[in-house]
C-alpha cells in the first residue's frame, strides 16, 4: 500500500483482511466478513486501504470508539 508491502489473508475463517505498515512501527489493517476472499474482494480491500489516513490519539478518541472484551484464539 502506497509503496509499502501488504499482506492479504483469509486466515480468519473465510473472511479477508489486508495489513500493511503505513509508517514505521505502525501496523494498520482492514477486513470484512461474509463473502469468500476472491479477486474482487482483494481489489475492494486495496481500494479501501488506499483511502485511509492515520488518526492522532485525539482524533481517534473524538470518534467515541467502543471496545469489546473478547478472546482471539486462531489456534
Amino acid at each position: 500500500m502506497n509503496g509499502k508491502p501488504a499482506i492479504i489473508t483469509s486466515a480468519f475463517g473465510g473472511n479477508g483482511a489486508l495489513a500493511w505498515e503505513p509508517v514505521p512501527g505502525v501496523v494498520a489493517y482492514i477486513g470484512y466478513s461474509g463473502a469468500q476472499l476472491d479477486k474482487g474482494a482483494i481489489a475492494a480491500l486495496r481500494r479501501l486501504a488506499a483511502r485511509t489516513r492515520l488518526l492522532s490519539p485525539e482524533q481517534w478518541q473524538a470518534t467515541s470508539p467502543t471496545t469489546s472484551d473478547q478472546i482471539n484464539d486462531f489456534g
